[in-house]
């Protein structure tokens, strides 16, 4: 009985040992996964840190392009208008160019008929002359 027990207790020791020893492979793996996990959750802390750093400054960067393009196109508003207003200027000044260029016609046409008009007299007054001249020779 004596050898019986002792056997049954030696092989309970064996099987104690064992589970021991598994429990401290268990143990062995909870802890490296812990501390996997905890460097995971540093490497994730640190890029999340990082991330919204880089968020942050796009966020800037398009608040900044934005601003920019609304700045564009105001701005092009505005060159629409001048560009409006110089065409209304450049018609108007057509119009009254145009209207100086008729004008200047007309007085060109009375300018020649004034010449004509003077060559016509100046041939009279050259005529008489001469025919004076051939009548009443100088003596």
């Amino acid at each position: 009985m004596r050898t019986g027990l002792v056997s049954v207790f030696s092989a309970l020791d064996g099987r104690l040992n064992s589970i021991s020893m598994e429990i401290d492979t268990i143990s062995s793996s909870i802890n490296a996964t812990v501390n996997h996990v905890q460097s995971m959750y540093k490497y994730i802390n640190i890029e999340s840190s990082s991330c919204q750093s880089r968020m942050g400054r796009h966020t800037e960067d398009l608040q900044n392009l934005n601003n920019t393009v609304l700045l564009l196109l105001h701005l092009a508003d505005t060159l629409r208008q001048q560009n409006m207003l110089l065409n209304l200027r450049l018609d108007v000044d057509v119009r009254n160019l145009s209207m100086v260029m008729e004008e200047m016609k007309l007085v060109d046409v009375h300018h020649t008929q004034l010449i004509k008009n003077f060559t016509i007299v100046k041939e009279k007054q050259l005529i008489t002359t001469l025919d004076q001249a051939r009548w009443f020779p100088a003596e």
